[in-house]
């Protein structure tokens, strides 16, 4: 942690601002930078009267807002799916109708939450929706800074991620869907959005040249045009360039229901600082006006702003770090107050009747944090009425309309809280950890040790992932690692707040002496906040080089330290999104490690087994000059060029620089220039002397051929890259595309493909190319090999020629699935549906399968298909039709799969509400229960309680599902063979091919041992009669396939559900993750919803005292009543839940185990589906 900032001392000081804030243009890459001259001292102006008309411009012509405009480059961006925000939210806002919440912020997303039907005695729940995706850009780009709702839409906007980075996109509220974006690339908003503010049928925006404008929608045509508001740049006689870094401190607005917007206008200038007051414009007003009733002028800006409904009551705040809150009433002349918060007031809000204040204050840039509120009558005064301390970061702050609720973010999540029971909130968040430190274990095993933020009250706990092995274990306390500075107490890195604490320097000491500064030249308008001390010498007694993490341009550096005089960087790293928080080292310093706020750990090439010379530093490659030609030389394996596909031998043909351009011209792509270097002297020269903040572009050939020309920094992407949550899902892979990943975890990413500023992103998840790309053997020799290709030959796999964009060419291959009908913004009121869908198939490939899910239940039947060819692209498009039953649940997902002949599934789902969702006839249940506890052959371990718990779990359904209809068949011990499961499984089959509902349950519970086939990637599970010597010889006929449950039930309208108690110890072979992963992957091709006892790799363990596994133990306790109790999440209705029998054994197992110290984690599986569905088991006891 670095130390905080000095005091500036004095006794007439100016107000104090903190660091704090939206990034400034120059750390968004790909933009030109600008040197920031320092700000002088302007004479003050006098302030203009309360009525003075502010300077206007005409309202704009009618303008077309939808163009084309290029970007760099679009690679398949990696992006998270975890059912929420997974980097901090930066803003909130509710629906006009208060139904639904909207977030956004540095996971360049907007998540919505919709309010459950409210339960007697229950917080108010929230159930997240489909999130609606934003282009993105490396780093900053497609940060999310501001929302707005209107009648039906909403708007966000920030860091755009096209060469504007102005651009607004209107979204649509009932579908979550895109709807357009909003530019002009001449005289719209070229520069970052600040803030957002609606009416309902238009959007006013505020960028960081000052401009502010009102859009709206012609009624007649649609078509979208913008009117610019006076530029309040003109009122105070400075240049624009030095307001830029104050508005991006703070800047906000606000919007009455009269058309009319509240802004921030600049008055005056006070040794170098700007102080505002508060204007007034009304939509399509040629000129705008002082609020008079406000005299109040704000130092540095206006960082927080709110009014009510008609305009009549007004909140501002201003971005010093003693900030005064004011809170004026327009229509009483004596009606404002000023509040010194002595804080630093980063948001507020009031509802629409401006009956209540919620302020979010910071006592420093760190905290803490904590919302303040008033109660404000209606002739009255505001009354301070609480204080309620905050957990973490706080940015923004939120009342419903109706004042019901106050949503505040909290770093990665939001926290909701219901204004009549204020201790009680409830946290909006995902499971992902997000590493407060992360570092390498003390050995050469390659183990990261993961430490989520510190938690009041609880010891300390840590993650350990076991890269060579790819497990995840929770350990307390967190065990040894690598230190991050071993000189601890002897070298530091300092900060210190300069030119009147507007900029940050940071000084490495020795002791108490200053040894280096950090060239600003190397951080730009980033800060550092993590840092590490490495001795790559031979010597080791003093630091050679640090490791700095920064926040800003999120990137990592490694620094040379030797020379104090010449600090320079010698590889740089981007890969984060977010803040880098921790970085550590491996023993070897072969690899850095880095923990983001965005979630990622990611892992790094810090050195090469050979001393790298300054050019594979940077560019992963040395460069000769042979027959005037400029050869690739010694190319690192996923080192910069490499991964863009560059090998040894190619010829670099010529490189091209762009030049900055004005950022005041108009914007055309077309017309910007490009400097073409193709001189060989000249090509080297370039590449040794561009730095990370440059972007060339590579003309590159290969036996004389000329490739796809692509753009490039100086940096390193990372080797690997892994994420993990709190319910013990993970995922690890690399910039390629190849992975590994826990049961569920190929669901928690996937990849985002640009389609341009003016379309959607395409999304899909790693789930759909599993087959390509699942490689858990690979990914477990991935660092001891030192690169991907590596670790391919190592495992035996093969490596594809086109590795470098091989995932690109996945990508083009997979089906594109829209389903145009229903829409999400229509209810499902009959108990069927019909769903159409399009499905394009790529040329070359064909659709060889084709389903629809409601929940998890298969269509009734295909009704039709018509085929006919693209034309564009030659390619063949699906139109389809399908009849589907609907479950009764309260939401219903349509899920569409389609498959093709290149072995790549794509998924397309919408979720829509289901209002009648009540029974309308009791659901049925049929269960197959098979249990082995004595096994034929003697030489297969046997089982004390297997048979059992077979035994045990049917008979528990029998007693307590009274008001359901239950079929059970229990093969226990020599029963349990393949003829006789053939017989039953044939048996329920045959009753139940023409009568499935949809709510009825077909359920199978297996205890016993299972095997999975190497080669064949099947799972079995052994009968009584199986052999040793067959097994071991891979000869299965005796057992039964997983394949079995699909080809018996797949098909039927119905829930499926697999309760699996197989992984015992004694078991023929190791435990191992993959063994059960790969049955659970089968059973996912139809949606048999999983509940597992433990995780592969566990031993599922018996309790001799209840003589049953501890699994079922606690499984027949929570179907007997326990998993309704609310202190297990229970809703206490009377019923027990599939899901509800899923968390309890969840939430009881591990629990048991540990106090034995041992480890048993349950699984259930898929794990995104069990919220949704409403599967009653039994009757509760408890109620």
């Amino acid at each position: 942690m670095l130390p905080p900032e000095s005091i500036l001392p004095g006794q007439d000081e100016p107000p104090k601002f903190s660091h704090e804030g939206l990034p400034d243009e120059s750390v968004v890459p790909g933009l030109p930078l600008k040197s920031t001259e320092s700000e002088q001292p302007a004479s003050p102006d006098l302030s203009p009267s309360d009525q003075a008309p502010l300077p206007g411009e005409g309202i704009v012509p009618n303008v077309e807002v939808v163009q084309e405009v290029a970007l760099p480059e679009d690679p398949p961006w990696l992006r998270l799916n975890l059912g929420g925000p997974t980097a901090p939210v930066q803003t909130l806002c509710f629906s006009r109708d208060g139904t639904r919440l909207l977030a956004a912020g540095n996971d360049k997303m907007v998540h919505s939450w919709i309010a459950a039907a409210p339960q007697v005695g229950m917080p108010q729940r929230w159930i997240y929706e489909t999130p609606v995706r934003w282009q993105v850009q490396r780093a900053t780009r497609g940060d999310i800074h501001a929302l707005a709702a209107m009648q039906e839409k909403f708007a966000f906007a920030g860091i755009g991620a096209s060469a504007l980075t102005g651009e607004i996109v209107l979204a649509d509220q009932g579908r979550m869907a895109y709807e357009r974006t909003l530019f002009d690339v001449e005289k719209g908003p070229r520069s970052q959005i600040l803030d957002l503010t609606a009416l309902p049928e238009g959007l006013f925006s505020l960028d960081s040249e000052g401009k502010v404008q009102y859009w709206s929608a012609d009624p007649a045509t649609g078509k979208w045009s913008f009117a610019t508001g006076a530029n309040p740049n003109e009122t105070l006689k400075t240049d624009p360039a030095q307001l830029r870094s104050w508005r991006l401190r703070g800047s906000r607005m606000a919007s009455s229901g009269d058309d009319t917007l509240i802004f921030p206008v600049p008055v005056r200038s006070e040794q170098g600082i700007p102080f505002w007051r508060i204007g007034r414009w009304k939509a399509n007003d040629a000129d705008a006006t002082l609020v008079g009733a406000v005299t109040q002028e704000f130092p540095g800006g206006i960082g927080a702003m709110a009014c009510s409904t008609n305009g009549s009551r007004l909140a501002a705040a201003d971005i010093s770090d003693s900030g005064t809150l004011v809170l004026a009433d327009l229509t009483n002349p004596r009606g404002t107050t000023s509040i010194a918060t002595g804080a630093n007031v980063r948001s507020v809000c009031m509802p629409n009747n401006g009956s209540q204040v919620a302020a979010v204050v910071a006592k420093s840039p760190r905290g803490p944090f904590e919302i303040r509120l008033w109660n404000w009558p209606p002739d009255g005064p505001p009354q301070a009425s609480g204080t309620l301390p905050l957990a973490a970061t706080a940015t923004d702050a939120a009342f419903s309309p109706d004042g019901k609720f106050l949503a505040v973010t909290q770093e990665s999540a939001v926290v909701m809280y219901d204004m009549a029971n204020l201790q009680t909130p409830v946290v909006l968040t995902t499971p992902i950890i997000t590493p407060a430190k992360v570092a390498f274990t003390l050995d050469a095993d390659y183990r990261i040790v993961i430490e989520p933020p510190a938690t009041d009250g609880q010891p300390q706990t840590a993650i350990q992932f076991e890269t060579a092995i790819g497990r995840y274990s929770v350990v307390q306390p967190p065990p040894p690692t690598i230190p991050s500075n071993p000189w601890q107490g002897t070298w530091s890195l300092k900060q210190k707040a300069v030119d009147r604490g507007t900029r940050l320097v940071f000084e490495i000491f020795e002791e108490d002496r200053p040894y280096c500064e950090i060239p600003p030249a190397i951080l730009g308008n980033s800060r550092i906040t993590s840092v590490c001390w490495l001795a790559l010498e031979a010597e080791r007694k003093t630091p050679s080089h640090v490791v700095i993490g920064t926040v800003g341009r999120n990137h990592a550096y490694l620094l040379d330290i030797t020379n104090p005089q010449k600090v320079s960087v010698v590889r740089e790293f981007r890969g984060h999104s977010s803040a880098i928080g921790s970085v550590g080292v491996s023993l070897d310093d072969r690899y850095l490690v880095t923990g983001s706020d965005d979630g990622l750990v990611n892992i790094w090439k810090l050195t090469e087994q050979q001393p790298s010379s300054p050019s594979q530093n940077h560019w992963g490659a040395n460069f000769e000059i042979v027959d005037d030609q400029v050869v690739a030389r010694n190319v690192i394996a996923d080192g910069p060029l490499y991964y863009r596909g560059v090998r040894s031998g190619d010829v670099i043909q010529s490189l091209a620089q762009r030049e900055d351009a004005d950022p005041e011209a108009p914007f055309n792509e077309n017309q910007r220039d490009e400097k073409t270097i193709d001189a060989a002297e000249a090509i080297v020269q370039t590449l040794a002397a561009t730095t990370g903040d440059t972007m060339l572009r590579f003309q590159i050939a290969r036996n004389g051929a000329k490739q796809k020309p692509f753009y490039l920094h100086p940096a390193w992407q990372p080797l690997a890259s892994l994420v993990t949550t709190s319910d013990r899902e993970w995922a690890y892979w690399t910039p390629y595309g190849y992975y590994d990943a826990s049961f569920n975890g190929h669901k928690i990413f996937g990849w985002q493909i640009n389609r341009g500023i003016d379309q959607a992103p395409d999304f899909f998840l790693a789930a759909e190319l599993k087959e390509q790309l699942e490689k858990p053997r690979v990914m477990q020799r991935l660092l001891d090999a030192g690169s991907l290709s590596s670790a391919m030959q190592v495992a035996k796999a093969t490596v594809p020629f086109n590795l470098h964009n091989r995932l690109e060419a996945l990508a083009s291959l997979r089906p594109q699935i829209t389903i145009d009908s229903p829409t999400s913004d229509q209810a499902l009121t009959d108990s069927q549906v019909l769903v159409e869908a399009t499905i394009h198939i790529p040329a070359g490939s064909e659709l060889i399968s084709s389903k629809v899910f409601a929940n998890g239940v298969p269509a009734l039947e295909q009704l039709d298909e018509q085929v006919s060819v693209n034309q564009a692209n030659h390619g063949h498009q699906h139109k389809l039709r399908w009849r589907v039953a609907l479950p009764p649940d309260r939401r219903i997902r349509l899920d569409v799969i389609a498959a093709t002949t290149d072995g790549i599934s794509a998924t397309e789902s919408l979720t829509i509400a289901q209002p009648k969702w009540e029974r309308s006839a009791p659901p049925r249940l049929f269960v197959i229960a098979a249990g082995i506890s004595e096994y034929a052959d003697q030489q297969i371990p046997q089982l004390d309680f297997a048979a059992e718990n077979a035994k045990a779990f049917t008979n528990t359904l029998k007693q307590h599902a009274a008001q359901m209809e239950v079929e059970t068949i229990v093969l226990t011990d020599a029963n349990v063979t393949q003829p006789l499961w053939n017989v039953a499984a044939d048996t329920l089959w045959q009753q139940l091919q023409s009568t499935a509902r949809p709510q009825d349950v077909v359920l199978f519970f297996l205890s016993g041992h299972g095997i999975r086939d190497v080669e064949s990637e099947r799972y079995f599970f052994l009968t009584s009669d199986s052999r040793f010597t067959d097994v071991a010889g891979r000869r299965y006929e005796r057992c039964i396939s997983s394949d079995a449950f699909q080809a018996y039930f797949a098909g039927l309208p119905c829930r499926k559900i697999a309760i699996l108690d197989t992984c015992h110890s004694g078991a023929i072979e190791p435990l191992r993750q993959d063994d059960l992963k790969v049955m659970l992957r089968n059973l996912e091709e139809d949606v048999i919803l999983t509940i597992t006892a433990s995780e592969g790799d566990e031993e599922a363990f018996e309790e001799r005292d209840k003589r049953l596994g501890r699994f079922t133990a606690r499984l027949v306790e929570g179907l007997s009543g326990s998993a309704d109790q609310r202190e297990y999440a229970g809703n206490g209705d009377g019923q027990v839940s599939l899901n509800e029998v899923a968390q309890y054994v969840q939430a009881t197992v591990p629990r048991d185990a540990a106090a034995v110290g041992q480890s048993q984690h349950p699984t259930i599986f898929p794990r995104d589906l069990f919220p949704l569905v409403d599967v009653p088991l039994t009757d509760s006891e408890t109620n």
